[in-house]
């Protein structure tokens, strides 16, 4: 178990304590058109969508730190994911189609 500061430039750090795996689970199989969806248009994401990159998983964060890393802010669409406003900036949850 190793202790992690979670955060991005200007935003508050998060610490958790986390346990380390080469994989978390395997690739995302649908990309997510940010683009096609106008309720996540402008919105600043945790991390970059890569068109033609991998999408894999860089980290899972369990329940036990969730309330520290998101405000309860959300944003929802006619269709595809909710975006959630956290400290490291907006999450995505839900169905992508």
């Amino acid at each position: 178990m190793v202790k992690v500061r979670l955060g991005k430039a200007g935003c508050e750090k998060i610490e958790i304590c986390a346990l380390g795996f080469p994989v978390i689970c395997s690739s995302l199989l649908n990309k997510i058109e940010v683009g096609k969806l106008p309720h996540l248009d402008s919105l600043e994401f945790a991390d970059e969508f890569d068109e033609h990159g991998d999408e894999s998983i860089g980290i899972l964060i369990g329940s036990i730190y969730y309330w520290n890393v998101v405000n309860g802010e959300r944003i929802h669409g006619e269709s595809g994911p909710t975006a959630v406003k956290s400290k490291l900036g907006w999450l995505l949850s839900g169905p992508i189609g």
